[in-house]
């Protein structure tokens, strides 16, 4: 590879929707859970806490890639 193209690659993200479809992944395995398991006993578990959290975790995750990837580019 030459210069060129490791300008042009650089901060290129291959999967740009796979981190959103993992987290959409993940919240309906979790909702599946949590009405199984609201069926079954009754109540609701910690379920809705993980959803929570995940949603954190994924917000605060990519507005930092964001902001590492625009200062890298210098934009």
């Amino acid at each position: 590879m030459n210069e060129k193209d490791e300008k042009k690659n650089d901060g290129y993200d291959p999967y740009p929707g796979a981190s959103r479809a993992t987290l959409a992944v993940l919240i309906v395995v979790i909702l599946i859970w949590a009405f199984y398991d609201y069926y079954k006993t009754g109540s609701t578990g910690f379920q809705w806490m993980l959803i929570s959290i995940a949603a954190v975790v994924f917000t605060i995750s990519s507005s930092y890639l964001k902001r590492k990837n625009s200062k890298k580019s210098g934009k």
